[in-house]
């Protein structure tokens, strides 16, 4: 009787002793597959984690500000003929004849619609005159000074206020006589000298 109560006992703990040992193994499975992460480590150091700091973050870098570029420096076309306004000297009506020689005229239409005839004048001009032919509508210019024979010219401009500009020398100064396209228009002329560039000039307008 007492050797089956032992063998009773003995059945009871050894049931008593799979079940923990079952227990055991399911709650390990359970903290296995609930505890991974995307490093590697074991179950007790999942229980009993260290006490390491994390590894420190890189420090962040501002991004650099990009530096204004200047803008450019535009400088406008320079017209080949062009002189600096305030270097032109108006020259005086009168009879004072200039000196040297006149080089050949060049006779160009400006943006404004004026027609300007240029001389180059190696010395220094004189005084010039001015009238009016009965006969067309035109100005005539004379400058003062033995300028030298055989200046000529006849040219008709395409466009301006000038449809026909007509040159030719005397014994005592030149005349330049400028037609104006328009019968109706009126007619002036300025008349200047750049001493810098030793360019005497003389330009048709229409008359305001």
């Amino acid at each position: 009787m007492c050797g089956e109560a032992m063998y009773s006992l003995r059945s009871l703990c050894r049931i008593m002793l799979f079940a923990w040992l079952a227990l055991v193994f399911g709650m390990g499975c359970i903290v296995a597959h609930n505890a991974g992460t995307e490093g590697s480590g074991s179950l007790f150091a999942f229980w009993f984690p260290g006490s390491q700091e994390p590894a420190p973050l890189p420090p962040v870098v501002a991004p650099e500000t990009p530096k204004a570029v200047p803008a450019p420096v535009i400088t406008p076309p320079v017209e080949e003929h062009s002189t600096p306004q305030t270097e032109w000297i108006a020259l005086h009506k009168g009879k004072k004849a200039g000196m040297g020689t006149l080089g050949k005229p060049e006779i160009s239409t400006l943006s404004t619609g004026e027609v300007e005839v240029r001389f180059a004048c190696n010395d220094a001009p004189g005084n010039f005159r001015e009238f009016f032919p009965a006969n067309v509508d035109s100005l005539s210019i004379d400058l003062m000074g033995a300028w030298g024979k055989g200046m000529r010219a006849d040219t008709r401009p395409d466009k301006g206020v000038l449809k026909r500009v007509q040159i030719a020398d005397h014994k005592q100064w030149v005349r330049v006589s400028g037609i104006a396209r328009e019968s109706r228009d009126k007619l002036e002329a300025r008349v200047e000298y750049a001493p810098t560039r030793k360019i005497l000039r003389i330009v048709f307008a229409k008359k305001q």
